[in-house]
């Protein structure tokens, strides 16, 4: 199965390689998010739907492996360069979002490319999981009407994560030892749609992840820690510091990168 993953995402880009046109590394980006999008859609009947309010969230474990798969569906009353703006700003994600630990942005490209160093926590008995991931997104607004996410261990990107010295910000030794590298898998990805209906104003957000956490055969109870508590306690304190960043203070830190990154002006 994850061979066959393997070459279902294997896409050429001029862009990788130095050379091309804008308008055909685009159009290879954009090619390659239909062949991500047709997947889950054909993927998805083999996922069990394990919250159905919002978000939904859906699960699948192929056996034998150490392989676990999650798609998170939901809609945001937030337009997308402001929901954008909630995970590219990453430095500040462990503002908002209570599982996230250390994260630190290690490299970039432009506005386009971030590599970027985080933990997650879990329930003891299980030490937080870090990971090193490589995040690049394209516009294919015009074929799909969304913007198209990959990201990945960085090792997919022939980058080894002990060339940033784990991450950025010290550490106490005994607390970085604590800590398991979990691995995301080249498939994963996510789309960021706006939604036009009943007057715009709205995104919509599917992240796709293939993941090894290093748990061959995680217990039931983990499982569903993951998919019926973090999900939903992830998206409810997004859409309350949506509300604090945008409404409550529209002269946020949010709320000024938003006005002043080029990157969002081009969103827009």
């Amino acid at each position: 199965w994850f061979d066959a993953l393997e070459n279902a995402f294997e896409v050429d880009h001029g862009n990788q390689a130095g050379s091309g046109t804008w308008d055909e590394c685009r159009r290879g980006s954009a090619a390659e998010a239909g062949i991500y999008l047709s997947r889950v859609d054909t993927d998805s009947a083999t996922y069990t739907v394990a919250h159905t309010s919002h978000p939904k969230v859906s699960y699948r474990h192929v056996k034998g492996t150490t392989v676990h798969s999650v798609l998170l569906d939901m809609e945001l009353d937030y337009p997308v360069d402001r929901v954008w703006a909630m995970g590219w700003e990453f430095e500040y994600l462990d503002t908002w979002n209570p599982f996230a630990i250390e994260p630190t942005v290690l490299d970039n490209d432009g506005d386009r490319t971030l590599v970027l160093y985080f933990a997650v926590w879990l329930p003891w008995p299980f030490h937080p999981r870090e990971n090193y991931i490589h995040v690049k997104w394209s516009d294919a607004l015009d074929e799909h009407g969304c913007f198209f996410v990959t990201l990945h261990d960085i090792e997919f990107e022939n980058k080894l994560a002990e060339s940033y010295g784990g991450g950025s910000k010290e550490r106490p030794s005994k607390k970085k030892k604590k800590r398991e590298r979990a691995s995301i898998l080249k498939g994963s990805s996510a789309w960021v749609w706006p939604v036009r209906e009943g007057g715009g104003g709205k995104s919509r957000v599917l992240f796709s992840v293939h993941a090894d956490p290093l748990v061959f055969s995680p217990p039931n109870w983990l499982v569903n820690f993951v998919l019926k508590l973090m999900a939903p306690t992830i998206y409810k304190a997004l859409q309350k510091a949506l509300h604090k960043v945008y409404v409550e203070d529209p002269h946020s830190l949010y709320a000024r990168r938003v006005q002043e990154k080029e990157l969002y002006h081009t969103m827009r």
